[in-house]
């Protein structure tokens, strides 16, 4: 299985306090949400589209430290804008946000495309 992976570094590192989550698949969700929640001080929220993730972000004007995010997020609900399309709205209204982006889905186009939209958005 490869992955994509994406990081924007902010430039001093800092201590996790706030990790959003994205993931359509529940049960990923869930799992990811364990396991950041074990760690004391770090407060973690579950999305389950990009959409939802922006609009809280924008709403609440609580940006975190950290989104981890699929790649793909539409098995729920049609017409879902993918990762790619997600990372460029929350690196515009969070830009010190780090952010990874994975994927089971074995697809070089699909990962070539994301490191030219993150050099494209990190210059």
């Amino acid at each position: 299985m490869s992955s994509i992976k994406l990081t924007f570094t902010p430039t001093a590192p800092r201590k996790l306090g706030t990790i959003f989550v994205v993931d359509d698949n529940p049960l990923e969700l869930g799992m990811l949400m364990d396991y950041f929640d074990k760690y004391p001080g770090i407060e973690v929220v579950g999305f389950a589209n990009g959409d939802e993730c922006v609009k809280h972000i924008v709403m609440s004007s609580i940006f975190p430290d950290m989104i981890l995010m699929d790649y793909f997020l539409d098995s729920e609900i049609a017409h879902s804008k993918d990762g790619l399309e997600i990372l460029v709205k929350l690196k515009e209204i969070c830009p010190n946000t780090a952010i990874i982006m994975h994927t089971g889905v074995e697809n070089q186009r699909i990962i070539e495309l994301a490191r030219k939209r993150c050099l494209r958005l990190h210059r």
